[in-house]
């Protein structure tokens, strides 16, 4: 049962903080493991099933996500793949050329070689100190998006997504992670700080969520509404994992946002975080 959260105790999104390095790499560490937990159950005929993402079966997801875990601790590859992908893969997005590439590297694994890539970047998937200030410009991120914000926050948020990806692929439901409500709130930060929509509290509700208000924001200063000061009385409340899905880009149930004000759902409707 969901406890509604004492008014007094709801923060701004804007004023949520970026995982520390040290968290970043527990929390990359905890989702990849529990990841392989819910890996090791599939039977091989599972492995092969497609995906809701692009037309990746569950093992080229998988894949997917240890070409991330190698380009996390040796950078240049992701940058290779970004140069080198969309000139092999001409008519793909950038991002899309560069996760092909990094699946390609991978396209003859079975299923017990990237498991066992995936134990193994569990105890050690940790970028180089130098890469983490490095500034992101894709077109895609966020302009405060750095070589930490990857780490951090990205990297773990993906593997979060592709739980999910598999689970709803399988017919199952991700087992709780102590670091799935971490996941979700640094996706609420980027949320809150390009939010536009009418002022609001964003309660959401599983074991991974909590609630937060979202103000009209410009760059990371608050708006003149004074979010966090009072407590806005328009309250929405969602279901924590299908909502991150949505801002995804993902498919989610057409009741998801049934019964908030047109303002808001709108607003919320139009929103998308990048994963």
């Amino acid at each position: 049962m969901n406890t509604p959260t004492p008014p007094a105790a709801i923060p701004p999104a804007v004023e949520i903080l970026p995982p520390e390095r040290d968290d970043g790499i527990r929390i990359n560490a905890s989702q990849r493991r529990a990841l392989v937990a819910e890996l090791e159950k599939l039977t091989s005929e599972q492995w092969q099933m497609p995906t809701e993402r692009s037309h990746w079966t569950i093992l080229e997801l998988v894949t997917h996500i240890v070409a991330a875990g190698e380009n996390q601790r040796q950078p240049w590859r992701m940058v290779g793949g970004a140069l080198l992908g969309p000139l092999r893969r001409r008519g793909r997005a950038d991002e899309d050329a560069m996760n092909e590439s990094g699946v390609g590297r991978h396209r003859t694994a079975e299923p017990r070689e990237v498991l066992a890539d995936l134990r193994e970047q569990s105890q050690r998937a940790v970028e180089p100190r130098w890469f983490r200030p490095i500034p992101l410009r894709d077109g895609k991120m966020p302009g405060y998006a750095d070589g930490a914000y990857l780490s951090d926050a990205i990297y773990p948020r993906d593997i979060w997504l592709h739980r999910h990806d598999i689970a709803r692929t399988v017919g199952t439901v991700p087992a709780p992670d102590p670091t799935d409500a971490e996941v979700v709130v640094q996706v609420v930060r980027d949320l809150g700080l390009a939010w536009a929509g009418p002022e609001l509290v964003l309660e959401l509700t599983g074991h991974e969520g909590g609630a937060w208000v979202l103000s009209p924001v410009l760059g990371s200063e608050v708006a003149a509404t004074g979010a966090g000061q009072t407590v806005p009385d328009l309250r929405v409340v969602l279901p924590a994992a299908e909502f991150m899905r949505h801002l995804a880009g993902r498919t989610t149930g057409p009741d998801l946002f049934d019964g908030i004000p047109d303002a808001a759902r709108q607003a919320l409707e139009a929103a998308r975080v990048v994963f």
